[in-house]
């Protein structure tokens, strides 16, 4: 009977240690803090191109260039299963992601009921409810429609001209800007009825003579939030640290390595400020392999690839691109599908100038060659590789 009893127990543990182990390695992965050197890649100064990334089977799609959805300068492109979706300042267009062509625009910019003021900048897509938000017209409010257009919630009493972060289906995050630099909160959190429940303290000040100088609140962003895991994530431009957002706490999970490349916090007010002595974060997304940063540095544009298995942080450049038609990359959804465009004039004059790699170039890229320079841009959809 006692054989019987340790041979049970034997057998219990040996089918809990897999449990045991594959949660501690969870548990670690969750509460792992990873290191990001930015400053070391900049300094190594060793770009890649886009087919160390992705795999090859990349497609093309012009996008359909009717006088109804032209989009206006400086589109931002995101992906769903059904949607390649361009979203200006006062734009968000459905075209399909099969063929290019227009399907619909959601909400629209106007006073009038179900129109907008602007689009926001850090977060206007929600991957996983595929809805989107722009600004309302009392600052402090933003629709948030689907993809038939139907507003399907309002936000009220947030801060304006940032990008509110959806913690749940009933608590809205919201960054508070530090325009004057004396900002005692960085972020709070709101309720369904508008009321603020939590309160995140800003650390972090500098000195400024609103007086002598003036308020200047930008339309771009200082507060970016992003998804991943169905997790909220949040990131304070020109500092270095980027946290998960819980309701009671925020979790630290990558440190930017940034050295003197990074700008020191209100460094951007100063009068004798040189921008070309620093780097930038303009968007950042995450999947399982990877944490992305699109950044600027000394007027170039970069998208850095950070194995969180390797530790290891690679770039891409598209000026430097000489395997391809250099795309901007604009996107990565959970899927691990990356999203970048190139504008129809641009491609055309790529051609003009490098004759000699046209022709090395699949039957798929030369049909480019056919678009019109004042046509939409052109989509890239690639998958990263494993």
């Amino acid at each position: 009977m006692t054989t019987k009893i340790q041979n049970i127990i034997v057998i219990s543990t040996m089918l809990l240690i897999p449990f045991l182990i594959l949660n501690c390695t969870s548990q670690k992965q969750e509460d792992e803090i990873y290191e990001v050197r930015v400053r070391e890649a900049l300094t190594n100064n060793k770009v890649s191109p886009l087919s160390d990334f992705v795999s090859e089977d990349i497609i093309y799609i012009p996008l359909d260039s009717k006088k109804e959805c032209l989009l206006a300068d400086n589109p931002r492109f995101y992906l769903n299963d059904l949607y390649i979706i361009a979203i200006t300042a006062r734009q968000i267009y459905l075209f399909d992601r099969n063929t290019g062509k227009f399907v619909r625009e959601l909400g629209h910019f106007g006073r009038d009921p179900g129109g907008y003021q602007r689009t926001v900048r850090a977060l206007p897509f929600y991957e996983g409810r595929n809805t989107f938000l722009a600004s309302g017209w009392e600052q402090t409010n933003y629709f948030e429609y689907n993809t038939e257009g139907d507003i399907v919630k309002e936000y009220k009493n947030l801060f304006p001209y940032t990008s509110p972060g959806i913690l749940n289906d009933s608590i809205t995050a919201s960054y508070i800007l530090n325009f004057n630099g004396q900002m005692k909160d960085k972020l709070f959190l709101t309720n369904d009825n508008s009321d603020t429940i939590k309160t995140y303290p800003q650390y972090l000040h500098y000195e400024y003579d609103a007086v002598k100088r003036g308020v200047t609140i930008s339309e771009s962003w200082d507060g970016w939030f992003y998804y991943f895991d169905k997790k909220l994530n949040f990131y304070e431009r020109e500092t270095d640290t980027i946290f998960q957002v819980k309701e009671q706490s925020l979790i630290p999970r990558f440190v930017l390595k940034n050295g003197d490349y990074g700008i020191p916090y209100g460094r951007k007010y100063e009068e004798d400020y040189n921008r070309e002595d620093y780097y930038f974060v303009d968007a950042l997304f995450e999947t399982n392999q990877f944490l992305f940063l699109q950044f600027s540095f000394e007027f170039d544009q970069y998208f850095g690839f950070y194995n969180k298995e390797n530790k290891s942080l690679d770039l891409y450049a598209a000026s430097r691109e000489t395997e391809n038609i250099p795309f901007e990359i604009s996107f990565v959804n959970s899927k691990s599908e990356i999203i970048g465009y190139k504008n129809a004039f641009e491609i055309l004059d790529w051609f003009a100038k490098n004759p000699d790699l046209t022709d090395k170039l699949p039957e798929n890229i030369q049909k480019l060659k056919t678009i019109k320079e004042t046509d939409n841009p052109v989509i890239m959809i690639a998958k990263l590789k494993e």
